[in-house]
């Protein structure tokens, strides 16, 4: 068995033994699909446009929507050391985000809402043995929500790790994230999936994602999200990475 393998067990395992309830709920759980379609444009070394398109499906109803466009700003690089795959946050030890998110009910549902969010956040990332990255994101949302002002926080921990083989490039990772509301109930996320790359410009990213939280009648839930992403970049970013390239090739050469 390959090492690459060897890991992806490890996260699976991982993600089992830490199926623990922190509100000790009881009840029956509810299931939903979460399907997505995300554009990211790198518009140089420094900034990052992104907009996702994502949706609800529950009992073979959609039953929501909502887009997003964020900003990303990359900060701290590593030194040109970093290795991985194509994404375009790999070398950087932090990384800032804002963003607006818009969200709706379908028509026809029987509890109708609007939702506004203003997003700001922060990334921060770590190496760690065996070619493991940990990721610890500090996210504040103002959510408007049908009227009604409500202020979150947002932390996650991701650990991840590039993995390859002979035919496909992928990374495997698991987070824990919990939310913190001013005026709604707390809840706490985790979530195992990967991204598989397809090409330099399209990935392809499955995941399962189990939620708690307080005050549902012991309802928890069960998400699978299966999001396709495309990674754009600017010519002028373009013609950067060939010219770096190049020059890591004379200087391997030496």
């Amino acid at each position: 068995m390959s090492s690459n393998f060897k890991y992806l067990i490890a996260f699976v395992l991982l993600f089992l033994f830490s199926q623990w309830n922190p509100y000790k709920a009881c009840g029956q759980d509810y299931d939903e699909i979460w399907p997505e379609v995300d554009a990211l444009y790198r518009i140089n070394h420094n900034f990052r446009a992104m907009c996702t398109y994502s949706s609800t499906r529950k009992q073979s109803q959609n039953t929501d929507g909502s887009f997003a466009a964020y900003l990303d700003y990359f900060a701290l690089p590593f030194l040109r050391k970093a290795k991985g795959t194509e994404d375009s946050v790999r070398g950087y030890y932090q990384w800032l985000r804002v963003g607006y998110s818009y969200g709706r009910s379908a028509s026809g549902q029987e509890d109708t809402f609007r939702e506004h969010l203003f997003i700001v956040e922060s990334n921060t990332r770590f190496h760690l043995p065996i070619q493991f990255l940990a990721t610890l994101k500090n996210r504040l949302d103002t959510r408007i929500f049908n009227g009604e002002l409500n202020e979150r926080y947002r932390p996650r921990l991701t650990l991840e790790r590039d993995c390859k083989t002979e035919y496909m490039t992928f990374t495997p990772y698991l987070y824990a994230e919990y939310y913190f509301n001013t005026k709604s109930a707390d809840r706490f996320r985790l979530c195992l999936g990967t991204e598989i790359w397809v090409s330099k410009l399209v990935s392809f990213e499955v995941y399962y994602l189990k939620q708690w939280q307080e005050y549902t009648g012991g309802k928890n839930l069960n998400a699978v999200g299966i999001v396709l992403k495309f990674n754009l970049e600017s010519k002028k970013e373009k013609e950067l990475k060939r010219k770096e390239n190049e020059r890591n090739e004379r200087i391997r050469g030496r």
